[in-house]
């Protein structure tokens, strides 16, 4: 699977479900994945995996999102 280097193209992925988030692993790699509402109905990326994206991709569009567990990030509203 390629990497997504540019913020315009991850954002026009983000913008085809709302339910896809972006969540950064243990190993630090990024993805766009889809969410999975928990018992709790609230978003978890235990989805697919849609792509991967560079560091600086996730760094840019984690001011613009909601958080609900560490590291995985949710689109508002």
């Amino acid at each position: 699977m390629r990497t997504i280097n540019s913020t315009e193209e991850a954002r026009a992925i983000l913008r085809t479900d709302k339910t896809l988030m972006i969540r950064m692993g243990m190993d630090f790699r990024c993805w766009i994945q889809q969410g999975v509402k928990n018992a709790d109905g609230i978003l978890t990326a235990d989805g697919k995996i849609v792509a991967q994206i560079s560091k600086e991709v996730f760094d840019a569009l984690e001011p613009g999102m909601d958080q609900a567990f560490c590291s995985e990030y949710f689109q508002r509203g």
